[in-house]
């Protein structure tokens, strides 16, 4: 940062209030008074940017759930323009992988888990989840990189179709975004369409 408020007081002031704005993802607007004066600190939150990697029904059900929800999405079909994408994510951006690719899918969750995204997750039963950490251990993954990956990807809302996945899905992206531990298909055991 840059600039004072004219006192090491004041700016120890401001410092310490917005220390205390930036403990939530959320949008915030802080009056606060110092020495007689007003301070307004306003937080301004990036948008979450979702990128689906892979096609079909449920990348149109969350292009439909994401726009509703003002975040923005980007589609990508399985290829290097989708391992691109990945490598640039930032701390507001998620990633949301539903190819079952076995070369494409790893590879670009290896490029997420090198970015800043603030979510990973695949699509994909519990033994497509074990063969892509297997792939990701060979690319150099460590065990608590692939731990972070959410995978099988949704919370367990016992959704069955293309809409209630993806209804799950955003909802986990919500809740990580959030900093809430819900409990999220990969904590379950079993199949995952009970």
């Amino acid at each position: 940062t840059a600039g004072t408020l004219g006192s090491a007081a004041l700016d120890a002031s401001a410092a310490e209030a917005g220390s205390q704005l930036l403990t939530t993802d959320r949008r915030s607007r802080e009056r606060i008074e110092i020495n007689g004066g007003t301070l307004l600190l306003d937080k301004v939150v990036p948008r979450t940017r979702v990128l689906v990697v892979g096609a079909g029904e449920l990348a149109e059900a969350l292009t439909d759930l994401t726009r509703a929800l003002g975040w923005s999405i980007e589609v990508v079909a399985d290829d290097q323009a989708a391992i691109d994408a990945a490598e640039v994510l930032g701390p507001a951006d998620s990633l949301v992988v539903t190819t079952h690719h076995p070369v494409i899918g790893p590879a670009v969750l290896w490029a997420a888990l090198q970015s800043e995204a603030g979510y990973i997750g695949a699509l994909g039963a519990r033994g497509t989840q074990t063969s892509r950490a297997e792939t990701l251990r060979e690319l150099g993954a460590s065990d608590e990189q692939i731990a972070s990956i959410h995978g099988p990807i949704g919370l367990d809302l016992g959704g069955r179709n293309a809409a209630e996945t993806a209804l799950a899905i955003c909802a986990e992206i919500l809740a990580v975004r959030s900093g809430r531990v819900l409990p999220g298909l990969r904590e379950g055991s079993g199949s995952i369409n009970r």
